[in-house]
C-alpha cells in the first residue's frame, strides 16, 4: 500500500485509468525521478559517451565499419 501512495506521489496519471489518459505522460519534477533519470542517463546508459562518440562519427575521427 505504501509503494501505491508513492507512486501515486510522484505519478499521479499512472493511477489514472489508462482509457482516460490521452497525450504524451509528463514527466513530473519529483527528486525521486531526477534521481532515477541521472542515474539511467548518467551512470547506465553514459549518455555523455554517446554523444562524444556520434560527435566523432560526424566528424570522421571515428570510421564506421560494417563487417558481415
Amino acid at each position: 500500500m505504501r509503494s501505491d501512495d508513492l507512486l501515486a506521489a510522484v505519478f499521479p496519471e499512472a493511477q489514472a485509468c489508462q482509457e482516460n489518459v490521452s497525450g504524451p505522460i509528463t514527466i513530473p519534477d519529483h527528486p525521486l525521478v531526477r534521481e532515477v533519470m541521472k542515474d539511467v542517463l548518467g551512470e547506465a546508459m553514459d549518455v555523455e559517451g554517446f554523444e562524444r562518440v556520434l560527435g566523432d562519427l560526424v566528424e570522421k575521427r571515428i570510421r564506421c565499419l560494417a563487417v558481415d
